[in-house]
Formats: C-alpha cells, structure tokens, sequence
C-alpha cells in the first residue's frame, strides 16, 4: 500500500515538471493493462506460447498497450494537439535484440483541409463563346421593281450552283457543308414598300433597310451566324466525395554530450498518413497502429452540382492569341462558367441559350420573310457565354459575389487530376469546422495527452456595406497568434441586430506570431436595408476569451424594376439600369450585288441589263438629288400620280370641258341643286352677274354694227370662228347637262 503512495506521489510530481516544460495542459493520463490472447485454435496450430497472453515488447505473458482515440479538425497544423509515450524496451532491428529505452518519443496529428471534389465529364458537346450576326445589305438600284434578286439564302442542290447564298456556306472538319448554315435574307415587299410610303406606323426592318420606291438605297438584307474563336466543351458533374489527409507522426527524444553540455533532440520516428481511400496504417518498429474511424457530418448542405453543367473554354485553330493572353483563359479554372442545365440547349440549339444552332437562327425568317426580320439585330444570340463571363468579371471587379463563376458554390480550390484515380475533379474547400475520429493503438507504458495553448488578439475586423438579401455580404477578421506555440483558437460572431442569418463559428491552428485572416459570410433575412451591429470575440484552444470587438455596417434595399427581359442593377445616382445581353452583330459595309453567270442568256440579259444600270443610275441621281433637296422622298408616288393626272388633264381637253359646264351650269343653279354648297345672298349675286355679262355683250354687238362691213375675206373667217364658238358651246351646254342629271340622280 505504502509502495503505491509513493509510485503515485513520483507521477504527480512528474506530470507537475513536465507541463512546466512544454508551457502547456495535461488534458488526460491513464494506464491500462491489455492482453493479446490468441485462443487455442492458435496452440492447436503448433504456435509457442499461443495459448499464453504475449507481450510484443518483453516477450512476457502481457503487453501494455494504450488504445487512444483522438479528434483532428480538418486544416488542425502540426504541433496543436501531440501525445508523450514513454516505452521502457523496443526492440533493435539492428542487433535483433531488445534495448532499453528510457526516453519517450511524441505523437503530433495534423489533417488537411477537407476538399468536396466532383468528377467530370465530357459530353461530347462544345458551344461556342459568342455567336454574332452578319448583316449584308444587297445593293439595288431604283429601277429594280423585285428585291428579291438581291439576296439568296435558299440551300443549293450542290455546292457550286448559280446563284449561291449570300451568306455563304459554313463547312465541318471533313469540307462538307453544315445544314442551315447559310442563313437567311430579309426582302422588301411591295406591302413594305408601301407601307413605308403611305403610312407612319412602320415595321422595323432588321437590317436598318427603309423599303422605298424608286431608291439606290439596298432594298434587301442576309443575316448570317458567324462563330468565335473561342469555343467551350461541356462536362456534366458525378457526385461528390471528401478527400483530405491525416498526418500522425512520431519523434523520438535523444540526448547527447555536446561542448560539455546535455542537449535533447527529437528525430523522426516515422509517419502514418491515413485517408478515405487508406483507413489503416502501422508506424515504426510496430508501436504505432492507426485506424481511421470517420468525421462528423457538417451542420450546412454540401453544394449538389448534378444540375449543372461545366463549360471549360478552348480556342479554335484560327485563333491568333494564345491561351496565356486571352481574357477568358489567361485566369484559369477560377473563370470557368458553372451553368444551370436548363440554360444550356446542346441538342436542339434554341434560340437565346448557350449552343444556339444554325437551324435555329435560320427559321427565324428563311426565304425572305418572316418575324425575325422585324426584330432586333442579334436577335437569336443573347445570353451567350461571353454575356456571363462579362457580367460576372464585373460583379468580382465590384466586390461582389460572382453568379456564373465556380466561387458562387463555395470556396474554389481549382481543377486537378487525382494522382490515384487519373480522373478530373472540380475541388472545393469546406469551410466548416469538422472533427475527424482516430484511433490509436500504442505500444507504451504510459501516455500524456498534451495540447498547446497561446495567447492572440484580433488585429482587424471589419464588414463592408452590401444589398440586402443578395449575398454577397462579408466579414472579415485577421487573427494574429501573439505566443511562441503553434495553437489553437475559435471565433465567433454573436449578438448582431435582428435580422441576420445566423453566423457559424471558425476554428483555426495558427503558427506562433502568426497572422491568419478569416473570413465570414452575411446574408439578411428580409430585403429591407439597415444598420446592424455584431459582436466578434476570440477565444484559445480552453475556450477562454482572449479579445472582442463590434462590428457595424449597414445594408441597402436591393434594386427592383418592372421588367422580366433584363437584370436590374444600382445606378451611383440612386437610379435603377436594366442589363440586357444583347446579342453581337456587324453591318458589312460592302453591299452584296448579284453575280451573273457565264450562261449566254445571261451573258445577253446581263448586257441589256447593264445599260439600263446606267440610265438608271443617271435619272436615279437627278430623282435622288431633287427630291433629297426638297425632302420630298417619301412623297414620291404621290408626286408621280398626281403628274400624270395633270398631263392627261391639260392634254385631252380638261379646260375647255370644265370651262363649258361652268357656263352650262352656273353656280347659281348647281348650288340650288346642292344646297349645302351656297345660301341664298350667293343666288342673288349670282343672277345679277349674268344680267351685267349679258347688258355688256349687247353692247359690244351694238359698236360692231357701226363699224365699217367687212370684206369677203373676213366676212368668211368670221363664219368659221362663229361656227366653231357655236359647236364649242353645244359641247359644253351638253356636258353641263349631262353633269346637272347625274348631280340631281344622286340627290
């Protein structure tokens, strides 16, 4: 009994020494005796001492052996945690004899960060970066009456044949032509045509065309898809799995003589390196056996990226930059785009989604006519992946979270090959503090449990402003470990203003007088904006408070428009900006005219043809240049029509036929007939001008016959001239009745 006190007296004073020299705390120290039992089944076998308990170390009838089961935190450094065994005799490989060995050796843990990789594949399928439109305007001349002949984009029997698309044709790896690929031409009807002359509400037409009469200006245009350099492949994700490593190392203690001088060093003793995929594994001469038992569950969802598709970018072989210059490229897998499935189209190619097809922006308007002649140019090609590349560079260039990027699912490790399994992974690193679960079995004679502990302070925290309910809120703290241990300590942010999701804590080893920052996100629970305050308190690895501070920031009410075609965003004024992704097109500037054959008629018709260009180009240049001086364009039909009427007008009789059924149906008796054209006064005036017209041709008779009587010769040319006023006034007192019965057959 007295011989216990003692040996438990020695120990206390033995564990009192030793946390004073490692500046830390005994957490736990136990002895337990185990014996290894190999049953009779062994002895049976013919196996010495089976049926014996057998120690490995001594050879006696029992061993000593601590079974210890740990917890490592996933990023814990070397150094945080470490258990002391003391081992009295090992054996030496060497001399194959047993040593005694009264110095202990140490265990140090440490585990990686948890990585959550996806697996990905190729689809089969690119799409390309931005898809724009080409616009060639077909040159016309005025007196070509059909547009039609200006533009092409029907699909040729063969290729070579008369008349070949405007747009061209687009050819695969093989030279063979790509269905569809030629596009579509917009035309000016005759309907357009005159809607554009008599009426004000006019369609747009895609090309910029104004469908005019009698114009120079192109009177058709094609639209062709053209591609970029730049191309993406489409990978589909598995599902994810964890990987991470987890380090247990031993030093063993050595003492030497140097300079008359005792000096303790700890050499490597080996090491265990245990992972999802390796969960057992022996140390050094056999004292160390290690067993991954599993980690613990987080308290958030991990991303699921089976709805998604990965676009990773390539260039073409026409392309002139490398991918060290291109700005989709030169960043690497930190600028691949993560998609939504539904917004990719790699099978039918619809029209606004990533992998439009040519059919697709075909059918919008094919042989000259139809609705997407009356759109938007680039219309077809929105939302392409150079829209969401740009629209994420400039919400990171803000400070904000990115939408399209691979960091909008979390903390973006980057793409890398598994060394064991060669296949791509997409990584990401888990921000939440998990504990992992290590068993060791260690053949000592005793264990002590030690831990660091140090102290730190907060150097800086702060929380920028942000919009409310958009998430890109963010906390920032830097953590500086003021001790000379590596250690660990916990921060946490608690107490904030009602109205802020919950905030997890972070738990992180730091190296003595070591900085780390950490970092936290914000997320309001409402859309409103206000000020908010939070607590942020350090503590070490006792859980004992080191520092606090408070943090203030504020939050803006997020931006909110009536429209569904476009993204709203904060102007700095306050003001509200819808972002559409329009997509990209290009006016040709060299007009497309329409190539003759080398058949003879068209040889002939091509010469007829040709002169009529000229005179038409001579009287279009007067046309245009009068008409342009005046403003008068528009008005041109009008114009022509009413100069013909007027030609046949003053050409086939007009003044005289309206001269004699004015004289045959006075004013007077036309307005008796049509009331509403006169009043009684103009009746009266009416009658008194004829009675004056009427008193002043009797005198004019009157001062002929007193003149001399004329001779034969005039006497004659008189008759004729009387005749023909006699015939004239016939004709019109006959008009004038014809013109009074059909007035009063219609009254």
């Amino acid at each position: 009994m007295l011989k216990q006190i003692i040996y438990i007296l020695l120990i206390m004073l033995l564990l009192h020494n030793l946390r004073l020299k490692v500046t830390g705390l005994i957490l736990s120290k136990s002895k337990i005796q185990m014996c290894e039992d190999r049953g009779q089944s062994a002895a049976k076998e013919g196996i010495a001492g089976a049926s014996d308990p057998h120690n490995v170390v001594d050879g006696k009838a029992c061993k000593k052996k601590m079974v210890v089961l740990m917890s490592v935190k996933n990023g814990q450094k070397e150094g945080t945690e470490k258990l002391m065994a003391t081992v009295s005799r090992v054996r030496d490989e060497t001399e194959g004899e047993f040593a005694k060995m009264y110095n202990p050796f140490v265990i140090l843990l440490s585990m990686s960060a948890i990585t959550i990789n996806y697996p990905f594949i190729y689809t089969g399928h690119t799409v390309n970066n931005e898809p724009w439109e080409e616009i060639i305007l077909g040159k016309s001349s005025w007196w070509k009456a059909i547009s039609r002949y200006t533009c092409y984009d029907a699909w040729q029997a063969r290729d070579g044949a008369n008349h070949r698309p405007t747009c061209g044709y687009v050819y695969n790896e093989k030279k063979k032509r790509i269905p569809n690929s030629q596009g579509f031409c917009c035309i000016c009807s005759l309907a357009d045509k005159l809607d554009y002359t008599l009426s004000q509400a006019r369609h747009r037409q895609r090309g910029g065309v104004a469908c005019q009469f009698l114009t120079n200006n192109p009177q058709s245009s094609a639209h062709c898809m053209r591609h970029d350099d730049l191309w993406y492949s489409i990978h589909y994700f598995r599902p994810s799995y964890k990987d991470f490593t987890i380090h247990i190392r031993a030093k063993d203690q050595e003492t030497t003589v140097e300079n008359n001088k005792t000096v303790v060093k700890w050499v490597n003793g080996g090491e265990i390196v245990l992972s999802p995929r390796r969960k057992a594994g022996v140390g050094k001469n056999g004292r160390i056996i290690a067993h991954y038992v599993g980690t613990f569950q987080t308290n958030t969802a991990l991303p699921v990226l089976q709805s998604f598709y990965l676009l990773v970018p390539f260039l073409s072989k026409k392309a002139t930059t490398g991918p060290t210059d291109h700005d989709q490229m030169k960043h690497g897998a930190s600028r691949y785009l993560v998609m939504p499935r539904d917004m990719v189209d790699v099978q039918n190619g619809m029209c606004n989604k990533i992998g439009v097809g040519f059919r697709s922006f075909r059918v919008q308007a094919s042989s000259g006519q139809g609705p997407g002649c009356h759109q938007l140019k680039g219309d077809c090609l929105r939302n392409q992946p150079k829209h969401y590349f740009d629209e994420d560079v400039a919400r990171v260039d803000r400070g904000e979270r990115p939408f399209w990027f691979p960091a909008q699912h979390g903390k973006f490790v980057g793409a890398k090959t598994h060394k064991e399994t060669d296949k791509s992974v997409f990584a990401y690193e888990l921000e939440e503090t998990v504990n992992s679960i290590v068993s060791l079995e260690i053949s000592a004679d005793d264990v002590i449990y030690i831990y660091s502990r140090s102290t730190g302070e907060i150097v800086r925290a702060q929380a920028d402003h942000f919009e409310a309910s958009s998430g890109n809120g963010k906390m920032s703290v830097v953590i500086r470990n003021t001790g000379h241990v590596t250690a660990e300590f916990t921060v946490t942010v608690e107490k904030c203003t009602k109205g802020l999701h919950m905030i997890g804590e972070r738990s992180m080893s730091i190296y003595a007088q070591k900085t780390t920052p950490v970092s936290f996100s914000l997320m309001t629970t409402g859309f409103k904006g206000g000020a908010f305050e939070c607590e942020v308190t350090l503590f070490d690895a006792r859980r004992a408070k080191l520092a606090g501070r408070n943090i203030t920031f504020n939050t803006s009410s997020p931006c909110m428009c009536e429209q569904t075609t476009c993204r709203c965003v904060c102007e700095e004024g306050g003001g509200v900006k819808c972002i559409t992704k329009e997509g990209k097109f290009w006016v040709n500037p060299k007009q497309h005219e329409t190539v003759n054959t080398n058949n003879w008629w068209s040889k002939t018709f091509g010469w007829f043809g040709g002169i009529f260009k000229k005179i038409g180009s001579f009287f279009g240049g007067i046309f245009s240049s009068i008409f342009g001086i005046f403003g008068l364009a528009k008005y041109i039909i009008p114009i022509i029509v009413l100069a013909i009427g007027a030609c046949v007008f003053f050409n086939c009789g007009g003044p005289l036929i309206c001269k004699g059924f004015l004289k045959a149906a006075p004013i007077g008796k036309v307005t008796k007939l049509l009331p509403s054209f006169g009043s009684k006064k103009s009746k009266k005036k009416n009658k008194k001008k004829e009675k004056k017209e009427e008193k002043e041709s009797d005198d004019d008779d009157d001062d002929d016959d007193d003149s001399d009587p004329p001779s034969y010769d005039e006497a004659v040319e008189n008759k004729k001239k009387s005749k023909a006023k006699t015939t004239i006034k016939k004709k019109a007192t006959k008009a004038g009745k014809s013109v009074k019965g059909r007035i009063q057959g219609r009254l």
